[in-house]
């Protein structure tokens, strides 16, 4: 059995029935193409409201898939239960041919007791999953994170060394963390299915039209420090009026919000708050009638709307992270500015307005760019790459397997 332990909340609705989160969904689900025993291991949540952007699985549908969850709902049910939370995954890590954990900026939390409990009770592979880089993230979100950072790196250092294998996604986090690792992975954080791409015609003329209507601009993002949003309303509110007509709207959730609706308080109502919306075709289909999404993120994150922008038919402009500059390169007309640089972002911006006739070729790049790109090709990279670890047994094999699949 696989399992993998995500620190997401699940309510269960029903005996065989959960309420998850469909970006959750969709990574699992396609997981599930390759795993023929796949365990779910998450924190309970209290009920579907506090589950976001719900979505409900009926295990009978789905052979093969099991969801444990865990007996705490929040931080103080978390320390209040930590026995029990342990004695649980205890019983499942014993039973797992592969344990498999994630990362996290908090330095005590389910991902820190999940990799104990795997490093100390797992019979089988031990996997560590470096979907970002969260000592990055601490760094760039002021004085309350930087000084967990040295601390978070060091963490993932030790973690990297003590795995039996690493997977990357994006190349960033690999040159920070591969060098300590026994065997390593890089994947993208491409999550799109078939059928999730723009179609041409339709892409082509919404900028036709573009020249008589105000200038759709969005921030997909979760409202973290690190994510760069106050940035974007800073460099906006510096160009003044020097732009063309135009309307940004802020997708997400998140600690930071209230100050940002702050922030954006003198750009009146050409900055609208619109909050979660489900991943999937309700996310796809507002992200397509887009013209322009920014990617501000200061953090070495693959950032996932990059990809989903690109595939939606939208004109890039983002912070040139070596990250994002490597995950991107395949779009060849895009903006950039300086990570956290609010003066390059205010100059990207009057740039990308400047050459308007660019952005037809832009976006069709895009489309032809995540043209055949799937999470199902990222799950079934990562299944070929463990594959020949749970044959042999994880201490005969030391290999590392870049995303071209060539081995080293």
């Amino acid at each position: 059995m696989y399992s993998i332990s995500f620190p997401i909340h699940v309510h269960q609705t029903g005996p065989q029935s959960y309420c998850m989160p469909a970006g959750l969904a969709r990574d699992i689900l396609a997981q599930l193409q390759f795993e023929p025993a796949l365990n779910m291991v998450c924190p309970i949540a209290a009920s579907r409201e506090d589950v976001s952007s719900p979505v409900e699985l009926n295990l009978a549908d789905y052979p093969g898939l099991t969801i444990t969850l865990l007996p705490y709902e929040g931080r103080r049910s978390y320390y209040l239960r930590i026995i029990k939370i342990m004695r649980k995954l205890i019983e499942v890590a014993r039973a797992s041919s592969v344990w498999h954990t994630g990362c996290s900026t908090q330095l005590v939390d389910l991902t820190t007791i999940s990799f104990l409990v795997g490093r100390w009770c797992a019979p089988g592979l031990r996997v560590l999953c470096l979907d970002s880089d969260p000592a990055s993230m601490m760094a760039n979100s002021g004085w309350s994170g930087r000084w967990k950072a040295p601390l978070i790196r060091a963490r993932y250092r030790r973690w990297a060394r003590e795995a039996d294998a690493t997977i990357f996604v994006g190349s960033g986090t690999a040159a920070t963390y591969g060098r300590f690792c026994r065997r390593s992975i890089t994947t993208a954080a491409v999550w799109l299915n078939r059928g999730d791409l723009a179609v041409p015609e339709t892409t082509a003329a919404k900028f036709e039209q573009a020249g008589e209507t105000v200038v759709r601009l969005a921030v997909p993002t979760r409202l973290n420090e690190w994510q760069g949003v106050d940035d974007v309303l800073a460099a906006l509110i510096a160009v003044g009026d020097r732009l063309p007509r135009w309307h940004l709207d802020v997708i997400g959730e998140g600690p930071m919000k209230a100050a940002l609706v702050e922030q954006a308080r003198p750009l009146g109502d050409r900055v609208s708050f619109v909050g979660e919306i489900a991943y999937g075709e309700p996310f796809f289909t507002r992200l397509r009638s887009y013209h322009v999404v920014m990617v501000p993120t200061r953090g070495l994150e693959e950032a996932r709307i990059g990809y989903d922008a690109a595939a939606s038919g939208c004109v890039l402009l983002h912070s040139s992270t070596p990250t994002l500059e490597q995950a991107l390169s395949d779009v060849a007309t895009r903006w950039r500015f300086e990570p956290g640089n609010v003066e390059s972002l205010a100059t990207a911006l009057e740039q990308l307005f400047a050459q308007r006739q660019s952005w037809p070729t832009a976006a069709l790049q895009g489309l032809q760019a995540m043209r055949g790109r799937t999470i199902e090709d990222m799950h079934k990279m990562r299944a070929s790459f463990l594959r020949p670890l749970r044959a042999k047994g994880a201490t005969t094999i030391g290999v590392a397997i870049t995303s071209s699949g060539q081995i080293s």
